[in-house]
């Protein structure tokens, strides 16, 4: 597993909230679960603001101590109309992850029969996570005390952009607990990613349900349950290097029973192991793809074998049918392309933040001749260009470069130079002025060069550019790109020479939905993606593209030749994706030129009525015979890839083609059924279900009509 140990120190004007500001000591034995509830409210924008995208919450900062708790630590806000309502913007950012510890009082939560949660994050308005934006705790420790058999340590509703990131989460007196590590059992929870987590004892060390919108975890170590360790309901897992070690079963994959609406969980590069018999537990429909496995123990479904690769599919007779398959197009591990996501440590000391005044004020709630939907700057106010002063701390030669939490405005490309290696924002919002309708075609708010000269900054290996924590604000069209094509962010390399030397980009905890987000260019260097929520990428070159949890979305249907609806447009490079979440009824992966695309644990939300709002059922134009169609009609949902030859395309996925809908809300748990395809790689054509590839399995006879047997190829040409 890895093991990723993180100091930040965070700077005394980088506008957050730190609880001890508002009360909190920190020394395990003061009670700070009141202080810590108001850093929580303190974290809030002005009571009403209605744009949901912004990133207008603030992190709270807990530097190194052990904060007592005695209740539940939840967020509300006040709406426009003075009611408290649930809210979304709970984002909790420890100093140090084993020294920043939050710890239950001892018996405080006893109940034997039902659980309650030491932190719960929450949805804007709905007890659903159709609006659970930005919820995200990162570097530290989740201490369940001794006596709370009732203690579930994280109730986690989260959406799009969301991370429970380098977290320990322990209950080491764990004898009779009925709770769980981190419960995702609410309504719609999901996409977010997990990643680098440890949960020692509990129940269950993560359980998940809901039939949207999949979940992404990577380097997740479950230990000591008493349980079964993993417990997924319907939702979409897609997971890379599991640790399981536990007296329960390691993966129990199920269905709620109501819908017929089953799990789809695919782990890669993973150790599962039990004290018990069969290290693994499917039941219903579902399916378990298998990359690269182990188990402590022989499994029947593999004739006493210890190693899969395959897909395993249950069914309501408890019979497992096994598929043999073979290694992934792209795998994983330190010999191959695919590599964990290059972090390094945070600079001590030395960050620089642009000039004082440069951030300007947020959007207010509607008033007397605002236009927009969103909200307007304040009465009398206007936007402050900030671009000169975020360039300066550019080209100051510091290392660390940190946008203190708030609003800024730019008018041009802000060049990235070679001796910045991180840019952090603590949810800060980067919008583009009205008046920068000259933008430089292709280039993006960033423009990150990653030739690094004749050689990296003293010598060695260069460091990769971290860029984290910023949102691309386009919650309204004069606010957003006005130009096209537009970026969030342009890599590219000045040099055309293969052998230059270049350095990573990594891109985390971004937000640019309905942006287009990404021009990789041809020589531009190795780029990471975690947690990013974006519009369409455009990539070229020969470099690795790796995505763990992209979120990507558009309400446009696909249009010839305009670039922005297909999702990813891939022309050339290797694209290795962990997780992947559409919505809208558009083309996911155009592939060309050589390109080899890998998709572990897809949810594909394409229903053509999306735009429109109309409710219906709908049967995808995907076939082997069409799959190179990009346009979709009104009754049929378009190709999902479009595949050139030389150019290669795997996935293991689930595509939703209805509306969602439940009590005129849309988004909710599925009203219907809908199936699944688990791709493992066969011969050298395009497989669209059937004989060797188990691609088109009916997920359950209450499938609503026109959906069974629906083929989505699996490509490989």
């Amino acid at each position: 597993m890895l093991s990723v140990s993180q100091t930040i120190n965070i700077p005394s004007d980088a506008n957050v909230v730190n609880v001890q500001t508002y009360g909190a000591v920190g020394d395990g034995v003061t009670d700070d679960t009141a202080a810590i509830q108001s850093a929580l409210e303190a974290a809030a924008p002005a009571a009403g603001l209605p744009a949901p995208y912004t990133g207008e919450y603030k992190y709270v900062y807990f530097p190194s101590g052990t904060y007592l708790i005695s209740a539940k630590l939840t967020r509300y806000a006040i709406n426009g109309s003075g009611v408290q309502v649930p809210d979304y913007g709970f984002q909790f950012l420890g100093q140090d992850k084993s020294n920043t510890i939050l710890k239950l009082k001892d018996n405080t939560f006893t109940s034997t029969t039902t659980a309650t949660p030491m932190i719960e994050t929450e949805s804007l308005g709905y007890t659903h996570g159709v609006s659970a934006f930005h919820n995200s705790i990162e570097n530290m420790t989740i201490d369940a005390g001794s006596g709370n058999p009732g203690a579930t340590a994280i109730s986690y509703l989260a959406s799009n952009m969301a991370v429970i990131r380098n977290v320990v989460i322990q209950n080491t007196s764990s004898s009779g607990s009925i709770g769980v590590g981190i419960d995702m059992t609410r309504l719609s929870t999901g996409p977010a990613l997990i990643e680098n987590v440890t949960v020692n004892g509990f129940a269950h060390g993560i359980q998940t349900a809901s039939a949207l919108a999949s979940i992404t975890l990577e380097h997740i170590s479950l230990i000591n349950q008493t349980g079964d360790a993993l417990v997924n309901t319907d939702n979409v897992l897609a997971i890379n290097e599991l640790y399981t070690d536990g007296s329960g079963k390691a993966i129990a994959n199920l269905s709620s029973g109501t819908n017929q609406v089953n799990g789809l969980v695919v782990v890669s590069n993973s150790s599962l192991n039990s004290t018990t018999g069969s290290s693994v537990l499917v039941s219903d429909y579902g399916a378990i793809v298998f990359h690269n496995t182990t188990f402590s123990n022989g499994q029947t479904f593999l004739s006493g074998g210890t190693a899969a690769e395959g897909v395993l599919t249950g069914s309501t007779t408890g019979a497992l049918t096994w598929s043999s398959g073979t290694a992934p197009l792209l795998s994983y591990s330190s010999a191959t392309p695919v590599v964990d996501t290059p972090v390094p440590a945070y600079d001590a000391s030395g960050w620089v933040a642009p000039a004082a005044g440069s951030a300007s004020a947020d959007f207010t709630v509607n008033y007397s001749g605002c236009a927009h939907a969103y909200g307007c700057l304040p009465s009398g106010t206007s936007a402050v260009d900030a671009t000169s002063a975020i360039q300066s701390a550019l080209n100051s030669g510091a290392s660390t470069i940190y946008l203190p939490h708030g609003v800024y405005y730019v008018s041009a490309p802000l060049n990235v130079p070679t001796t910045v290696n991180r840019i952090i924002g603590f949810s800060s919002s980067l919008r583009v002025m009205s008046t920068a309708t000259s933008w430089p075609a292709g280039q993006g708010v960033f423009h990150i060069a990653t030739a690094m000269g004749g050689g990296c900054p003293g010598g060695g290996t260069c460091a990769p550019l971290v860029i984290e924590k910023i949102t691309f604000d386009a919650t309204d069209s004069s606010y957003s790109f006005n130009h096209s094509p537009g970026y969030a962010f342009d890599v590219v390399n000045p040099s055309t020479s293969t052998t230059a030397t270049q350095r990573d980009v990594v891109l985390r905890d971004i937000h640019a939905t309905y942006n287009l987000s990404i021009n990789r260019q041809t020589y531009g260097g190795r780029v990471f993606l975690e947690n990013f929520a974006g519009g369409s990428m455009l990539l070229a070159g020969s470099n690795l593209v790796a995505g763990r949890h992209f979120n990507s979305e558009t309400h446009s249907k696909p249009a010839a030749g305009v670039i922005g609806t297909t999702r990813i447009n891939n022309n050339g490079a290797p694209l290795w994706l962990l997780g992947f979440k559409t919505e809208g009824p558009v083309n996911i992966v155009d592939n060309t030129a050589g390109s080899v695309t890998e998709v572990l644990g897809g949810f594909f939300y394409t229903a053509p009525s999306y735009s429109s709002g109309a409710d219906g059922d709908t049967v995808p134009s995907t076939t082997c015979a069409n799959a190179t169609s990009p346009v979709p009609s009104t009754t049929s949902t378009p190709s999902l890839f479009i595949d050139t030859t030389g150019s290669q395309i795997e996935a293991s996925f689930v595509e939703e083609v209805s509306l969602l809908t439940e009590n005129g809300v849309t988004q909710l748990a599925a009203d219907r059924s809908f199936p699944f395809y688990a791709a493992v790689p066969t011969a050298n054509t395009c497989q669209a279900g059937g004989g060797s590839f188990p691609g088109s399995i009916q997920r359950g006879p209450g499938a609503a009509t026109g959906e069974a047997g629906h083929i989505v190829p699996h490509l490989k040409q």
